[in-house]
């Protein structure tokens, strides 16, 4: 009844008042991208959805576009055809235990701490792969900060929100966003996510 919308971090459930709609500990949360869409869903009427976020969910930063951005360039003719929105790097840390949670966003000495674990190969990639200055854990820490704050209402234990969904009888339905063959096994690989 709202029109038609294009939804890339919300849930399709947004638009339902009786929906608890979850972004799971799965999902490459693009914080920015979650709060443009929210104001997106206001300003055409859409009420405030309820919302709950994984705090295990990890965050696409703004380093992961800038090297999605630069190995694009790097490959030149050989490039993957990559959206930029820093999905490979984004789980490439998650895979080498380098990525940002949501809950630390909430603690300021671990967050400053798991920034500088995660620039260190960032910034040997920045300085000797690709020619650009190295960044400082301490110029994004704020920013983050002032994120996490701002996403704090919506962050919880989803996993336990959902197992006590099904010990009351709840329904639940699963989403997911990836098209045909882009399953990074059994999809078009390397052009996959």
């Amino acid at each position: 009844k709202y029109g038609k919308f294009a939804l890339r971090m919300l849930p399709s459930g947004v638009f339902y008042d009786t929906v608890t709609n979850v972004i799971g500990p799965g999902v490459a949360l693009n914080i920015s991208d979650l709060f443009r869409e929210l104001e997106a869903l206001t300003a055409r009427g859409v009420p405030k959805p309820n919302l709950r976020i994984s705090d295990r969910a990890q965050i696409v930063l703004p380093y992961h576009k800038q090297l999605d951005e630069l190995e694009e360039q790097r490959l030149g003719d050989r490039k993957f055809g990559s959206t930029r929105s820093g999905i490979a790097p984004f789980y490439a840390d998650k895979a080498a235990k380098l990525g940002i949670q949501t809950a630390d966003l909430f603690h300021r000495g671990r967050l400053m701490d798991r920034l500088e674990a995660a620039l260190i190969p960032k910034n040997v990639l920045l300085e000797h792969l690709y020619r650009e200055p190295q960044l400082s854990a301490a110029d994004m820490l704020e920013d983050l900060i002032k994120l996490g704050e701002k996403l704090r209402p919506y962050v919880c234990d989803t996993t336990e929100l959902l197992q006590r969904a099904v010990s009351q009888g709840e329904t639940i339905v699963a989403e997911g966003q990836l098209g045909a063959l882009r399953d990074p096994d059994h999809g078009i690989y390397p052009y996959s996510t």
